[in-house]
């Protein structure tokens, strides 16, 4: 079996300290079931549908939901609403989202991942 593919998401460490805030980065587990990945693309299928009926805070809801489920609970919802930076927030969790359904990884993800071994 080769090596198994992972993925990374940073959540602030302290959420109150807003100046200097320490990143802590969550790793994907080693396995992730070929179910989720179906899940990630039905997903991705409803929030690119202009059809789908969804609102954007559904949209982000599943995807907080599903990216919980991805990292095997390691954070919870409180979480993610709390210590994950706002600007890139929709963008990073659509890209684990991504990184279920079709095996995406950012440049950042594969150096950091890179610089572990």
């Amino acid at each position: 079996m080769s090596k198994l593919k992972r993925n990374v998401i940073w959540l602030v460490k302290d959420a109150e300290n807003k100046e200097t805030p320490e990143l802590i980065p969550y790793m994907t587990p080693g396995f992730i079931p070929f179910s989720l990945m179906y899940e990630s693309v039905d997903l991705m299928e409803k929030i690119e549908d202009p059809n789908s009926g969804m609102s954007q805070k559904q949209q982000v809801d599943e995807i907080i939901d599903l990216v919980i489920r991805i990292f095997n609970h390691q954070f919870n919802r409180d979480d993610i609403l709390q210590r994950l930076h706002s600007p890139d927030a929709i963008n990073t969790l659509k890209e684990q989202v991504q990184f279920v359904a079709q095996g995406y990884q950012s440049d950042e993800t594969k150096k950091y991942l890179e610089s572990l071994n």
